[in-house]
Formats: structure tokens, sequence, C-alpha cells
């Protein structure tokens, strides 16, 4: 009889202890994911040795109020990576309003052959008054 009274008590504490799971609180406002740059692909294609091509596609979590995305031409200087100023085309922008993505190409014609380069990839996105950002690189070329 004791043990069967054992039994029904630990069947009970069991059931009942995991019922209790279901009804653990939930908050009452729902959280939303800030909303920043999900992806983001940089394709570059060096043509010649004075010469690059590339394809910048930067995918928003959703519709942003605006955006700005920052490309920024770099070159390798003494083993540190340093935005190439003397370019003229060191940095190219694309932006916009009430977009789900930016995608656009830029070309570099002037070069310096033997060095290698990469982009820096900076996109800043405003939605309700807030703003994110999110910064990528390409490959070296």
């Amino acid at each position: 009889m004791k043990k069967l009274l054992l039994s029904l008590t630990l069947a009970f504490i069991m059931a009942f202890s995991c019922a209790t799971v279901g009804f653990a609180s939930v908050p009452d406002e729902v959280v939303v994911e800030p909303r920043l740059t999900s992806s983001m692909a940089i394709g570059v294609s060096r043509e010649s040795g004075t010469r690059a091509i590339a394809g910048i596609d930067c995918n928003f979590a959703g519709y942003m109020d605006s955006f700005t995305v920052t490309v920024y031409l770099q070159k390798l200087s003494n083993n540190s990576w340093v935005n190439d100023t003397s370019n003229d085309d060191f940095a190219k922008r694309a932006s916009g309003t009430n977009a789900m993505d930016a995608v656009f190409d830029v070309e570099y014609d002037d070069l310096t052959y033997g060095t290698s380069y990469r982009l820096k990839v900076v996109s800043k996105t405003v939605y309700n008054g807030t703003t994110y950002q999110r910064t990528g690189y390409s490959r070296t070329f």
C-alpha cells in the first residue's frame, strides 16, 4: 500500500511539474529584430593590371526608410589596408528610400599595376529613426 501511494504521489508530482512549463509567463510586447543588412555579396573581377569591375548586392531585413551603401577602394600598404585616396574613385556611394535591397556595379580604371586591392563596403540603413550599420570586405584582387 505504501509503494502504491508513493508511486501515485511521484506520478502526480511528475505530471504537474511538467505542466507548469506551459503556464510560463509570456512578454506582452513582441520584440522585433533590428532592421539591418541581412546579407552582403561582393563580387570582384580584375580585368587587367589597372582595371577592375565589382558587383555589390546588399539585402535588408525588410523595407528600410532609407539606406546608404558606400564602397571604399583599399590598397595593401606596409602590411595594412588603407583607403586609396590617390585614386579619384576611392569612395563610391549608392543611396535610396523605401527599399529592401541595393544592387549596383562599380568600375575602377586607374589601379596601380602590381598593387593588391580590396573593397570595404559599409551599409547604413535607417528604420523608424534608428540607424544600423554593417561592414563587409571583398576578396583581395
